[in-house]
């Protein structure tokens, strides 16, 4: 556009093509020194488009890739390729039918069903013992994860810097690494632990359900933290399910390289890490996708054939949502709700009525457990805690007069004033 008429009426000669062209070289070769970070006058380019982006040099030596970076996209799309196929739906149900030419089969996660996974009879002694991994190193290995692997600027549209970094710190926090290696002694002992010979210690039932309440407790605190807010449910909370399931699949790769290398093992534990977040936190998966691949043709496809098998097998989408629970209020219970309102109230627009997962309510299930987890889903809510929950629980079968003058055992007392309240809370919410 010209600036002045006087330009418009006496414009300057043209460059000729040749001094076009060279110039054009020229400055292709400074972009690529400047991208290679070595030339200090000749990157300046590069080092204010990462200054403009909150990235300096030395963040950048010290492993924060710069999402500009060819070799950075590289590496980030192959974590992106391997990430898909284990733990994002419905590209993780694919699998490869071998001596079929290539043929595919989709494999929807179970929802119901155990989880123990036999193995050769000259592999027991290398998996009877259980993770040892500490969680000094659970924090390293994911901590060097996040911050140079996490593909997170590949899982979205979106191209907001700053909303990548508050992601990124947000998964950074200590809950996360206590939760990996929480979750990866649970899915041991669920998977692996079949294995171990009768001389060898068990896990009693009262430490697995100790595990599996305290996995609810700082499930509970971060997903609360973001579940508010737009880009917490479509992007940081499936990315924190992405650094869960991967931080879980490290411990057993380093724990146990043998059991890891064999394929059909690999993929059978893959699954199952997959299956347990799905029973755990999850029952509708809406953690395990994001809205990117959602909208391809291949994943509308995939989703059309998961729809038709569950059908098939009588897994069918409930058609109101309007009483679904969450797996926390259902913990809470342990499958033990005494009052029939409740248990008409849960069991009512359920995706499986009758299904009862084998990590919902690990026995013996103790009173003081439950208040934990009941305290847990009340805060989730907003709930206030009432005084039946604040102070020790009564014994279990003791008569407790209810509001109306009928008897109703302790659990049941809890259970149908506390629990409806929480239930129907959800049921607003949703």
């Amino acid at each position: 556009i010209p600036s002045s008429p006087a330009s418009a009426s006496a414009p300057g000669p043209l460059p000729p093509l040749g001094s076009t062209a060279q110039a054009f070289a020229a400055e292709i070769e400074h972009l690529r020194g400047a991208g290679r970070g070595g030339a200090a006058a000749g990157g300046s380019t590069w080092a204010s488009a990462a200054a403009s982006t909150g990235r300096s040099n030395a963040g950048f030596k010290a492993g924060d890739q710069d999402v500009h970076d060819v070799d950075s996209w590289k590496h980030y799309r192959q974590e992106l390729v391997s990430l898909r196929s284990k733990f994002i739906l419905p590209f993780a149900c694919e699998r490869l039918v071998k001596h079929s030419g290539g043929q595919l089969s989709l494999t929807p996660w179970a929802p119901q069903g155990p989880l123990d996974l036999r193995v050769p009879e000259t592999m027991c002694k290398k998996v009877s013992q259980p993770i040892s991994v500490g969680l000094e190193d659970v924090r390293k290995s994911t901590v060097q994860w996040i911050t140079n692997c996490l593909p997170l600027e590949r899982l979205t549209l979106k191209k907001d810097v700053r909303m990548f970094h508050s992601v990124r710190v947000s998964l950074l926090v200590p809950e996360v690494f206590k939760l990996i290696g929480l979750l990866s002694h649970l899915l041991y002992w669920l998977v692996l632990g079949v294995n171990r010979s009768e001389n060898d210690q068990q896990l009693t039932e009262e430490a697995l359900s100790a595990m599996f309440t305290a996995a609810h407790e700082l499930w509970s605190v971060l997903e609360g933290q973001h579940r508010n807010s737009s880009v917490g449910v479509t992007l940081t909370l499936p990315a924190l399910f992405l650094t869960l399931k991967r931080g879980v699949e490290r411990c057993f790769e380093v724990q146990y390289p043998t059991f890891m290398a064999d394929e059909n093992l690999n993929q059978a534990l893959i699954d199952r890490i997959n299956t347990l977040m799905m029973r755990l936190f999850d029952p509708d998966c809406t953690y395990a996708r994001f809205g990117k691949f959602d909208g391809t043709g291949k994943a509308i496809g995939l989703y059309r054939q998961l729809d038709m098998q569950n059908a098939a097998n009588g897994r069918t989408k409930a058609s109101t949502w309007s009483n679904r629970s969450t797996p926390l209020v259902r913990a809470a219970l342990g499958g033990r709700c005494e009052d029939t309102r409740t248990r008409v109230l849960l069991a009512h627009n359920e995706l499986e009525p009758s299904s009862s997962s084998t990590v919902e309510a690990p026995s013996p299930w103790s009173a003081g457990r439950q208040n934990t987890l009941l305290k847990v889903a009340m805060g989730r809510l907003s709930m206030p805690v009432t005084e039946s929950l604040a102070s020790p629980p009564p014994p279990l079968r003791a008569a407790v007069p209810s509001p109306a003058g009928l008897p109703l055992s302790a659990r049941g007392a809890v259970a149908g004033g506390v629990c409806r309240a929480a239930a129907a809370a959800e049921a607003r919410g949703s």
